[in-house]
């Protein structure tokens, strides 16, 4: 059949489905600008077929017999009373809901973007736009006052008996490979859970220096960049002293001296190194416009929230309450 005659065909279907009898012959005439079709009062547009070809990847014949039929459909359902069913209603209002989050996204993103929210939104999106090289690491440190200088020197003694123990992991970093699949370890992954074999030797060794009465901790650490800085969501930060020695390691089993902090005295063995991520030019700017309008979007979309919210009222009595509490069955 050709889509002139599917179209006809649909055309009747339609007229039919409001009475019984033979339907009607499609009415001939005239369309207005930008429409191709109308079914029972619902005019069918050129957008709306290019979307459909667009999508379906269909050409423009093909794509207004689908327009056609499914206008048919759903005249059909509206007209059987399927509307008003609960199923069909939510999943209206889901698509609607969609189409207007759509709209929304659209106009904000024609919206310019100045300057000032450019550098907010790199601030705030840094990881994703200027994050520099990290360096995640596990580490001993033996805790003490640096105000006592007989804590201080016991603590030492104890990091220098951890470095002496671990030494033989670091050398031996080259036959200790992370397993090719397994996610890294870090810093909520407990000592029995440990995937890298090279930060289990670690924490083994560690483990067997007697501590000499001081707390020794053995942690694997977020990335870190040379300026402190975690590189994590958030403003966090590790001790400076810290981070320029993890920096310095050069390699995955590297491992530093005994570092002085005001946190105490650490130990510390690269696990890897984490090669920086820094968008420049159009790639960046593009990023940091994407985000700007993300933010225009919320924006309009919570003022929408506020002005739809601002127009219902609820009668205060119990069965109105009591009306709006889900009950599973």
């Amino acid at each position: 059949m050709s889509s002139a005659g599917a179209r006809s065909l649909a055309l009747a279907l339609v007229a039919g489905c409001a009475g019984t009898g033979a339907p009607p012959p499609p009415a001939k005439g005239p369309l207005p600008p930008g429409m191709v079709a109308r079914v029972g009062g619902q005019g069918i547009t050129t957008d709306t077929v290019g979307r459909i070809a667009g999508a379906l990847h269909v050409d423009a014949a093909s794509a207004c017999d689908i327009a056609v039929r499914d206008t048919v459909l759903a005249l059909g359902a509206e007209r059987a009373g399927l509307g008003a069913a609960s199923p069909v209603e939510t999943a209206t209002r889901a698509a609607l809901a969609r189409r207007l989050l759509r709209q929304i996204l659209e106009e904000a993103r024609a919206e310019p973007a100045t300057s000032a929210e450019l550098e907010a939104v790199a601030a705030r999106h840094w990881l994703e736009v200027d994050r520099p090289e990290g360096f995640r690491t596990i580490h001993a440190v033996v805790r003490f006052d640096p105000a006592d200088a007989q804590a201080k020197a016991r603590g030492l003694a104890v990091a220098e008996s951890i470095r002496s123990a671990v030494a033989p992991v670091s050398e031996r970093a080259p036959t200790l490979p992370l397993p090719e699949g397994v996610p890294p370890s870090g810093p909520r992954t407990s000592p029995a859970d440990d995937p890298d074999p090279l930060s289990s030797a670690f924490r083994a060794a560690a483990a067997a220096v007697p501590s000499d009465g001081m707390e020794v901790r053995v942690e694997v650490l977020p990335p870190v960049a040379a300026s402190g800085r975690v590189l994590e969501p958030g403003e966090q930060y590790l001790e400076e002293a810290f981070a320029r020695a993890a920096a310095a390691l050069p390699a995955r089993g590297a491992l530093s001296p005994v570092v002085v902090s005001p946190a105490g005295a650490h130990v510390i063995l690269l696990l890897d190194r984490a090669p920086p991520s820094e968008l420049t030019g159009e790639a960046r700017l593009g990023k940091l416009r994407d985000f700007v309008a993300y933010d225009h979007a919320v924006t309009r979309e919570r003022r929408l929230l506020a002005n739809l919210r601002g127009r219902v009222s609820v009668e205060p009595g119990a069965d109105a309450l009591l009306s709006l509490v889900g009950i599973d069955p």
